[in-house]
């Protein structure tokens, strides 16, 4: 987060069997992670709807390692109508650089992703490619990976950007693991 001053202004929370996240500070990236170990393909999926229309992110993360030190993530940003496919190295960050290394982006027309309703996103991961779906098939992006990341967790994640608050109530995460 860049909240200065203070822990930043974040709740994550069940509320009627849904996760609901809360951001109230500008520059503010929450992640959940599923603690069990995963096999070395995995598939994310997620249900979610926006409670407030802000510029703002949902994550899908895959091959996390136990230390949360680098990933593979799916980034949906709502005001720019686009996808972002991510490597996170958290050495990067120690170095005071990026962490975030771009694998591939988008933009996504209105029948493909919406800021206004509701998604559905998957992604798989395996050892060479990773693989977004939108919308059940709308919208398919494959992206070739190095197979340098072998990770065994997966997670969500919300962001915040310029305009608060961020409010995103996730209905479903599905998480299937195979090898």
């Amino acid at each position: 987060s860049q909240a200065a001053g203070h822990d930043p202004l974040v709740k994550v929370g069940l509320v009627s069997g849904r996760m609901k996240f809360s951001v109230q500070d500008k520059e503010t990236y929450v992640y959940k992670f599923f603690k069990p170990a995963l096999g070395s393909q995995v598939s994310v999926k997620l249900t979610y709807e926006y409670r407030t229309l802000a510029n703002n992110g949902v994550a899908l993360v895959c091959m996390a390692d136990p230390g949360k030190t680098s990933w593979y993530e799916a980034r949906l940003i709502a005001g720019e109508s686009k996808y972002n496919l991510y490597a996170y190295h958290q050495r990067q960050k120690d170095d005071e650089k990026n962490p975030y290394t771009l694998l591939a982006q988008g933009i996504l027309t209105a029948k493909e992703f919406s800021s206004a309703r509701g998604n559905i996103i998957t992604l798989t991961c395996s050892a060479n490619e990773l693989r977004l779906d939108l919308n059940n098939g709308v919208k398919v992006v494959t992206q070739a990976v190095d197979g340098s990341l072998k990770g065994s967790q997966a997670g969500v994640g919300v962001m915040s950007y310029d305009v608060v608050p961020v409010n995103i109530d996730v209905k479903t995460v599905d998480i299937q693991s195979q090898g």
